[in-house]
């Protein structure tokens, strides 16, 4: 696709910039550049992939500080948002990959969480030799084409890449993975810390049961607690506030952190390879231990999370309608 308009208002004659089409999803758009594998080289050149792997190790170092509560906190925002970074190079490399800054710019929160769905689920996503079911392993493969090409089966290395990082889409679209990330990035609204969750039986009602009674299901120095607004009643616009608590492990995040690394250098190289540059000259990178793409999930802090709270109910005749809540403000007085 072509367009003979001439860009430099002059009048001079010169060939029009060249359309790609592409999808973001199922959106569908056409990028008018005039060289597209250069425009996006250059956009891979100006990446960091070790930019996750730098913050992981300067954070890391500082678990064991006075300060280790925010730092822990500072580290589970990056890992969310390297996750993010992630599968937006991967949606990319699936739908644009001649025209990565035109994908990554179009592409929408809801997109990209169609994208991780559909390649987590190994359903129809359009490319550009149109609709393929394609899995994470499948794409991993694919990255990794040009390297350790002897490796086979389950136990290749981009197989194992594939299975870390359809459990990272798993973390991308849990809704509560998601709230959380939004009250860390939106000024830290989050009290940072663990907590320990435990159960025993009262001998007289009413009366906690005494500490040796009591039976632990797991805690976690680091985690965050939060409040989210969720429904009450029929209606929208009436909410109520939970508190929940989310543990996680800082270490765990940490080598994540360094994995992601990796994976995002490894598809950046790909990319570059898909654009003409000789992979000889191109850098492909993995732990050395390939157990570690499963010990970064096996570290347990027992109970993932906990939103106990008080039960609140309210009846139909309170649902007033937006009409009736804006009278209710315009009733008061300001500040009051």
């Amino acid at each position: 696709m072509s367009s003979d308009e001439d860009p430099t208002g002059t009048g001079d004659d010169h060939e029009g910039p060249l359309g790609y089409t592409f999808a973001v999803a199922d959106k569908l758009f056409c990028c008018w550049d005039y060289d597209h594998g250069k425009r996006t080289l250059e956009f891979l050149d100006g990446l960091d992939p070790g930019y996750f792997a730098t913050m992981a190790m300067l954070l890391g170092g500082q678990l064991e500080s006075d300060d280790s509560l925010a730092v822990s906190v500072t580290l589970r925002m990056h890992y969310v948002q390297a996750i993010e970074a992630l599968l937006a190079l991967l949606g990319a490399t699936v739908q644009a990959p001649d025209a990565v800054p035109a994908w990554i710019a179009s592409c929408s929160t809801g997109n990209l969480d169609k994208v991780a769905e559909r390649l987590g689920k190994r359903t129809s996503i359009l490319t550009q030799g149109g609709p393929h079911r394609l899995s994470f392993i499948d794409l991993s493969e694919h990255v990794h084409r040009y390297a350790w090409t002897a490796e086979t089966g389950g136990d290749s290395t981009a197989a194992r890449f594939g299975r870390f990082w359809r459990r990272l889409a798993v973390d991308h679209l849990d809704d509560l993975v998601r709230a959380e990330y939004n009250a860390l990035k939106h000024g830290h609204r989050v009290a940072a810390g663990g907590f320990s969750l435990a159960f025993g039986v009262e001998d007289t009602p009413g009366v906690p049961a005494p500490a040796e009674a009591m039976r632990s299901m797991g805690s976690s120095r680091y985690g965050t607690t939060f409040f989210r607004a969720e429904r009450v009643g029929t209606t929208k616009h009436h909410i109520r506030t939970r508190r929940t608590s989310v543990n996680w492990s800082a270490t765990a995040v940490v080598n994540r952190l360094l994995l992601i690394s990796m994976s995002m250098s490894n598809v950046v190289a790909a990319l570059r390879c898909h654009l003409g540059v000789d992979p000889s000259t191109v850098q492909f990178h993995r732990p050395e231990q390939s157990e570690v793409f499963d010990e970064v999930w096996d570290e347990r802090v027992g109970v993932g999370h906990c939103s106990m709270d008080v039960l609140v109910r309210i009846g139909t005749s309170d649902e007033l309608p937006p009409n009736k809540l804006l009278e209710d403000l315009q009733g008061r007085t300001p500040y009051d």
